[in-house]
């Protein structure tokens, strides 16, 4: 498995976050695809519908926007699911990413 793989230990807990949200929750949903995905889609709405990519990049978690700008670097999922619990709709521009 790929460093930057996301583990199905890290999945089950995304997916029980997501199943927990309350309804009126801004986070939508998620989606990956394959056995090993290294990229996850995260469903936002705030006066539109966002589509967010969550990846690892070198063993650390970042939330990158549509225009690949960093809004979130943390540890892991644990991190990221706490963090979207505390500030539901607040995700700034950190910085932009560039490709590997």
């Amino acid at each position: 498995m790929s460093e930057d793989a996301f583990r199905p230990d890290e999945i089950d807990l995304l997916d029980r976050a997501f199943r927990a949200a309350p309804s009126d929750a801004p986070w939508l949903g998620w989606a990956s695809a394959g056995t090993e995905p290294t990229e996850i889609l995260i469903l936002r709405r705030r006066l539109e519908l966002r589509r967010l990519r969550l990846v690892k990049r070198q063993g650390t978690l970042c939330l990158l926007d549509e225009d690949d700008r960093l809004l979130w670097r943390g540890g892991g999922i644990a991190a990221f699911v706490d963090e979207a619990a505390l500030r539901p709709t607040a995700f700034e521009v950190i910085a932009p990413i560039r490709p590997d």
